[in-house]
């Protein structure tokens, strides 16, 4: 009776701790949910958010944004943030169409401003000062594309960048002409663009993206564009005097006797 008894005690003990394994390993395969939202239909700008705008949806705790992962919360509302956005009396930025998710940066008060929503995660914005001229246009819009030039001190002008997409302008309060016009760059790019902006001067060139031939390469500015050694700095030589050799120096003139009368002359010339 107690062989029976301790055997059924160890079978109990393994099944319990298969269960517990079975269990483990479900949870860690699994991956972690979180409660977002998304919009029932389409609602326009300044709309306030409220509860019967939204559909709740279950989703991965974790997202991939600009090629990292990281949490749900950090770009979209959870179930944990609801209430206190509702009550905050937040209003849409922007707006949105149905099955939109409801993510912070569409917020008047907690999604930052405009630029920053309609900016690429792996890029940072730059401004740069232009007027009428030098900014192509005084029409020149939000999400034109340009070509960024620089003239050096030296006067000497490159091209430094291709088809780069106009976040923002501002205008001139008195006249309302450009003053300011905000680029979506690469870091790379914002440290080339702001050298430039202190060795040189801005230019834009408007470009129709649907016909426009791209260059096979841009160029790169350094700190200060007037120290490199570009071909069009170098002073031209001075023609050189007319050697009075010349004529006797001459392959034509190198057969026959005018070969001897060379020679002759030559040593005349050389020790007289």
């Amino acid at each position: 009776m107690k062989k029976n008894y301790k055997i059924i005690v160890i079978l109990a003990v393994a099944v319990l701790m298969a269960i517990l394994a079975s269990v483990g390993i479900v949870s860690f395969l699994s991956p972690r949910r979180s409660t977002i939202y998304v919009f029932k239909g389409a609602y326009a700008i300044g709309t306030q958010i409220t509860s019967d705008m939204l559909i709740p949806v279950q989703v991965d705790s974790s997202i991939v944004v600009a090629g990292r992962k990281a949490n749900v919360n950090e770009r979209l509302v959870t179930s944990d943030e609801l209430r206190a956005l509702l009550e905050s009396g937040d209003s849409l930025k922007v707006s949105v169409g149905e099955g939109t998710p409801l993510m912070k940066s569409l917020l008047s008060i907690s999604g930052g401003n405009s630029i920053v929503m309609s900016m690429s995660p792996s890029k940072v914005a730059v401004t740069v000062n232009v007027d009428n001229t030098t900014g192509v246009t005084q029409e020149l819009y939000s999400g034109a594309s340009v070509n960024v030039y620089v003239t050096a001190y030296s006067g000497n002008t490159f091209l430094l960048f291709e088809d780069m997409r106009v976040l923002d302008i501002t205008r001139n309060k008195t006249n309302g002409g450009l003053s300011n016009v905000t680029l979506e760059v690469t870091n790379e790019q914002a440290v080339k663009l702001i050298n430039s902006t202190k060795n040189g001067a801005i230019h834009l060139g408007l470009i129709n993206e649907a016909g426009y031939q791209f260059e096979s390469g841009t160029s790169d500015i350094l700190v200060n564009p007037d120290q490199q050694n570009k071909p069009e700095e170098q002073e031209e030589e001075k023609p050189l005097e007319e050697d009075p050799l010349a004529p006797y120096l001459n392959p034509e003139n190198l057969d026959g006797d005018a070969t001897e009368q060379s020679t002759e002359n030559n040593m005349n010339v050389i020790a007289p």
